[in-house]
């Protein structure tokens, strides 16, 4: 809501001294824009203010995508999620797990306190609540740095999350598809996501 606020506030500030064109000249030019994408087919055209990591799949071919999101703030900062649950073979699934590995070195595994028979391979892992907003009383997302393979062997369920903010007041917490997936707070997971086993 302060993102809205703010913009309003701007567009009226310029548009009382410059005119309808120059409002759009500038919007363009500071590249501000809110992205929701849920369609599959859409899956890989991220747009140009980021780099997605590099665990998550290239393509969706031959997988039965679950659910994906992909959400993204471009304001002053970035802040995006990408949110994608698959359902795949067993071969399959021990394939995306093995590359998704060796996007890098530095990665620890552990259980997913939030669901049982999953366990998270998780490259990083920081999460910090923001303000609640005063216009609508929803909890913002303060700092996070989200990236994680989360997946269940028996089902051969697999979840992949890339979520960072870096601009507090500008994502509800309400919005995030991973604790929305799995009902997690954000309190609890602040209490325990740095905990280990």
């Amino acid at each position: 809501m302060k993102k809205t606020v703010f913009l309003l506030l701007l567009i009226l500030i310029i548009f009382s001294s410059v005119g309808c064109r120059a409002i759009l000249g500038f919007g363009m030019l500071l590249g501000m824009e809110t992205v929701h994408e849920s369609s599959p087919e859409k899956y890989g055209c991220w747009e140009k203010y980021h780099s997605v990591p590099s665990f998550l799949p290239e393509k969706l071919d031959g997988y039965t995508v679950n659910s994906f999101s992909y959400t993204l703030y471009n304001y002053f900062d970035t802040c995006y999620e990408v949110f994608l649950d698959l359902t795949v073979s067993k071969e399959q699934f021990y394939e995306l797990i093995e590359n998704s590995k060796s996007y890098s070195d530095a990665y620890t595994e552990k259980s997913a306190y939030y669901a049982d028979g999953y366990i998270e391979i998780v490259f990083a892992d920081m999460y910090e609540n923001g303000e609640i907003d005063e216009y609508d009383g929803l909890r913002q997302v303060g700092n996070a740095e989200i990236d994680k393979v989360i997946c269940n062997s028996d089902t051969c369920n697999i979840i992949f999350v890339s979520f960072h903010a870096e601009d507090t007041g500008v994502y509800d917490v309400e919005n995030v598809a991973y604790f929305n997936r799995f009902s997690i707070s954000p309190e609890s997971y602040i209490d325990k996501s740095n905990k280990t086993e």
